[in-house]
């Protein structure tokens, strides 16, 4: 599946697959809301578009550490990112073009229940620059991992 395949993805459904790793449900969910985020969230096709190039290259990072990634956040409309506490500015409101996913990994040192995923992200750093992403320094031992596609302004590993 490639970049602009983006408008065959099935978007009402699920358990369309955006791209190797990534379903719908996992890009578009929102926990709090119960439900997924759809048009009236602000979801359009650039939205759609820049979620399923930044699940592309995610996937790289999966393939080459070889790890099943557990989405915990990834699109977020404007009020449900207030409603959560997220950043004024989060990547993960993908009103530029730009987007944001946070997630662990069931490998040791790194899972859903809370563990560290800093060996993870020590693992991660040296692909920044080549896929074009960023990296959020969280505070040690922080139980995930955000990537993003925004530019950097100082560096590709940066305090939220």
């Amino acid at each position: 599946m490639g970049i602009t395949d983006f408008k065959s993805i099935d978007w009402a459904n699920p358990e369309a697959m955006i791209s190797k790793h990534f379903s719908v449900h996992e890009a578009l969910y929102l926990p709090s809301w119960a439900r997924q985020a759809a048009e009236a969230d602000g979801l359009n096709e650039s939205v759609k578009a820049e979620i399923s190039r930044l699940a592309l290259l995610v996937d790289i990072v999966c393939d080459r550490l070889e790890i099943k990634p557990v989405v915990h956040c990834w699109y977020r409309p404007r009020g449900y990112n207030k409603e959560v506490g997220g950043a004024k500015n989060s990547s993960h409101l993908s009103e530029g073009p730009w987007s944001a996913i946070d997630f662990s990994a069931a490998v040791p040192g790194c899972d859903s229940r809370g563990k560290s995923c800093d060996l993870l992200r020590a693992k991660i750093l040296p692909m920044l620059e080549e896929l074009g992403l960023r990296m959020e320094k969280n505070g040690k031992d922080a139980p995930w991992i955000h990537l993003d596609s925004k530019p950097p302004i100082f560096t590709r590993y940066f305090r939220p």
